[in-house]
């Protein structure tokens, strides 16, 4: 019997006919989590009032600072493609917001809200296909918050210390999530998970309690003392877009 991880509801109760991918196709996701219902599934891809779907966030955010890094996409391959909120020119590698979304009220907060959602989205989907144990009353904050958009849950990501990106060609392309010991001992100590995607390592919650306290003891003892395996220097918590540096801002510094 399959009961979906995020309404609970089971195939005597509701359709499990659309395929639900962990990341999305676009991105090149190719891992499909059973046990999510076509009704979970659509209202991930529905947009929201003043804010973009929680899909569509992490198709745009993700594939615009994929095609500024890939050693493999010819950019002129890409001249038809195109952005609902975004301006893009690719052979100059600029990206700016559209100008009718630029200074709408608080376009920069809905829009990372659903980013937020999108990776959390994410993170419980694969762990689900991985391990099988998303239905734990443990992840109940995650389901309030990614599929029901209720209260909040942070996000943060390492900016680097250098301007310097490691890019896995085969996981850009094929992107997926895993849960191995070090994955394993930083949720018991910091009740944190970790990935790389894109040049960056993005943090999340895994438990409900005492989030600002693992938060700040993992940001003194790891980051603050560069205890990390990328030499990563400081954490930064994503309340709006222009917070993550997914046009790779860093590469322009000077």
């Amino acid at each position: 019997m399959k009961i979906c991880i995020w309404c609970s509801r089971n195939d005597n109760n509701t359709n499990f006919n659309t395929i639900a991918h962990t990341f999305p196709q676009s991105l090149g996701g190719k891992n499909i989590c059973l046990n999510v219902c076509d009704d979970c599934n659509f209202a991930f891809g529905k947009k929201q009032s003043f804010q973009p779907s929680v899909d569509l966030a992490i198709k745009e955010i993700f594939n615009l600072s994929r095609f500024l890094i890939s050693d493999k996409k010819n950019i002129r391959s890409y001249k038809r493609f195109s952005s609902e909120y975004f301006k893009v020119n690719l052979e100059q590698r600029k990206i700016g917001i559209k100008m009718k979304y630029k200074f709408q009220s608080k376009f920069q907060e809905n829009f990372a809200r659903s980013f937020k959602r999108g990776i959390y989205k994410i993170f419980l989907e694969e762990r689900e296909r991985i391990c099988g144990d998303s239905h734990s009353e443990e992840f109940n904050f995650i389901r309030e918050f990614s599929r029901y958009n209720l209260n909040d849950i942070s996000l943060y990501y390492l900016k680097p210390l250098q301007p310097i990106l490691f890019i896995d060609q085969e996981h850009l392309d094929n992107p997926q999530l895993h849960f191995m010991q070090p994955h394993i001992e930083l949720h018991e100590k910091y009740r944190l998970y970790e990935f790389y995607y894109g040049g960056y390592t993005y943090l999340l919650h895994t438990n409900v309690f005492m989030q600002d306290f693992h938060i700040n003891n993992y940001n003194n003892e790891i980051v603050s003392n560069n205890k990390n395996s990328m030499n990563l220097s400081s954490l930064i918590k994503i309340n709006k877009m222009e917070d993550l540096d997914f046009r790779y801002n860093l590469f322009n510094e000077r």
